[in-house]
């Protein structure tokens, strides 16, 4: 998809990296990787193992998801 769009970005979203192996499985085929968290639900314990799973070259960024709007 890379070379028939060029001029494009591409993004895959993919399940959980802890819950199945679908993004281990797309990781070497993409130029970056940016890590969703959810707000008080997933664990630093977690992060940190998903981070470890992961190809730390490809890895630019984390988006933290589902914040409380009171916060």
């Amino acid at each position: 998809m890379k070379s028939r769009y060029p001029e494009r970005y591409v993004i895959f979203d993919s399940p959980p990296v802890l819950s199945c192996s679908d993004a281990l499985a797309l990781a070497p085929l993409v130029d970056d990787i940016v890590v969703v968290v959810r707000a008080d639900k997933t664990s630093r314990k977690d992060i940190v193992k998903a981070l470890d799973m992961l190809p730390r070259e490809k890895v630019i960024g984390l988006v933290l998801n589902q914040i409380p709007a009171s916060v």
